[in-house]
């Protein structure tokens, strides 16, 4: 799901505090992983915190 409306929606719904981003490979390839988050409409501290900042918080890390 490399898609910007489908990230801006869940955005909308649940919150950058409660995505947490990661890929399905080998089912899809992640070359185009980097990429979408960083052309995603988000602020860089939102990409921070759907890249890793919530992972670490959620295993406490």
């Amino acid at each position: 799901m490399f898609n910007q409306a489908q990230l801006q929606y869940c955005v909308a719904t649940l919150d950058v505090d409660r995505i947490l981003y990661s890929v399905d490979y080998p089912f899809i390839g992640n070359d185009a992983a980097v990429s979408f988050l960083d052309e995603a409409r988000l602020s860089d501290e939102e990409k921070h915190r759907i890249a890793h900042q919530n992972t670490e918080t959620l295993l406490g890390l």
